[in-house]
């Protein structure tokens, strides 16, 4: 199992290597270097080795994200594009058309192919080389709204008059209208000289 383990930004911490047979209860970096992480594996793996609960923070919530390789995908696609451009330009449809059918069935290979791994919802680790539940599912928006306001507290509280982002309705007082530019140089009247 490969466990990438996540500060509290998101920011990669560290990434270690482990055997979920015999799971370590501190961790450091595979060079040696960098801080030690306690993991608790009490409630961690069930009895068949899978994930039930983070090892990290003890967030029994995971969401399932596909490793499609972003890069690789987006430099396929814009080479394609360019390719049946040109084979548009030369007025050959039925070529760009295959070209691109083949692109579009290369990107649905690499994405339905792809390793699965699982994140968690609170601290982002992501753990690698784990068997799935049949009950981990896709990212879900509430589910990640709940902890993103347990992790903020104030977030749930009404807005606080010293908050200069938020200001009651009764202070908002609209501009006056602000008189019209002058005209142009050229349609200004000239007066007559004496």
């Amino acid at each position: 199992m490969r466990i990438d383990i996540k500060d509290n930004h998101g920011r990669p911490r560290l990434t270690v290597h482990l055997d979920p047979a015999d799971p370590p209860a501190v961790v450091k970096a595979d060079d040696g270097r960098g801080p030690a992480v306690s993991l608790d594996w009490d409630r961690a793996l069930d009895d068949e080795g899978r994930l039930r609960h983070c090892p990290v923070c003890d967030c029994p919530d995971f969401y399932v994200r596909k490793n499609v390789p972003q890069l690789t995908v987006f430099a396929l696609i814009v080479a394609a594009a360019v390719v049946a451009m040109v084979f548009y330009g030369f007025g050959l449809s039925v070529p760009a058309l295959i070209v691109l059918g083949l692109v579009l069935g290369v990107d649905l290979l690499i994405y339905l192919f792809a390793d699965r791994y699982l994140v968690c919802y609170r601290c982002g680790s992501e753990f690698r080389d784990t068997p799935l539940l049949p009950t981990d599912r896709p990212w879900n928006p509430a589910i990640a709204e709940k902890y993103r306001r347990a992790a903020t507290p104030d977030a749930d509280e009404t807005p606080r008059k010293h908050d200069p982002r938020c200001r009651p309705r009764t202070a908002f007082k609209p501009e006056p209208p602000r008189p019209p530019p002058p005209p142009p140089r050229a349609l200004r009247r000239r007066r007559p000289r004496p």
